[in-house]
């Protein structure tokens, strides 16, 4: 089970549906403010350019985090 499965239980009321691009927005917001984690294009090493991966932190609609992440969440 993913992280934004987890999360989106919070906010289920919004935008009518289970997981909705509200609940995503604002649990990758809160990955930036809480958590201080960046986009995954901020590192090279991970993606080129942007809406690449399945990653929370990159803008494909992605759920998914990376080890490195999770390590920072700690």
């Amino acid at each position: 089970m993913n992280f934004v499965h987890h999360i989106s239980k919070v906010f289920r009321g919004f935008g009518g549906g289970y997981f909705s691009a509200i609940t995503h927005t604002m649990v990758h917001e809160l990955g930036h403010g809480v958590y201080k984690l960046q986009h995954t294009f901020a590192y090279k090493q991970l993606a080129e350019t942007k809406g690449k991966t399945d990653n929370l932190m990159d803008y494909n609609g992605g759920s998914f985090l990376a080890h490195y992440q999770w390590r920072v969440m700690q």
